[in-house]
């Protein structure tokens, strides 16, 4: 889309849409960083990138790996579904980060 190569308008576009009380604090926080930015001197790729990097920050789901363990751990297969349990410790072996 036209404009949308600016990381400083992608970013502005980004926050419009993280909507909700429970962000409120966040998006205002990171709108006054973009107000602060100088559109001519500032508009560079870094500032998508940082904006990335504290969005994941902010909101990823830490507690994501944990859970996958513990799942794990208590997962036992159902017969005859042994395609379903394979499948589903495969999926929380890569959630749990697994490289045994």
């Amino acid at each position: 889309m036209a404009g949308f190569n600016s990381p400083m308008k992608r970013m502005a576009f980004t926050l419009t849409l993280i909507k909700g009380p429970d962000v409120a604090g966040w998006t205002r926080n990171m709108g006054e960083v973009l107000d602060a930015l100088d559109l001519l001197m500032d508009n560079i790729p870094a500032v998508w990138d940082q904006f990335l990097y504290k969005f994941s920050a902010q909101f990823q789901d830490s507690q994501k790996e944990g859970r996958a363990w513990q799942k794990l751990e208590n997962l036992q297969m159902k017969f005859p579904d042994i395609d379903g349990y394979i499948s589903q410790f495969e999926e929380l072996v890569c959630q749990a980060n697994y490289s045994g």
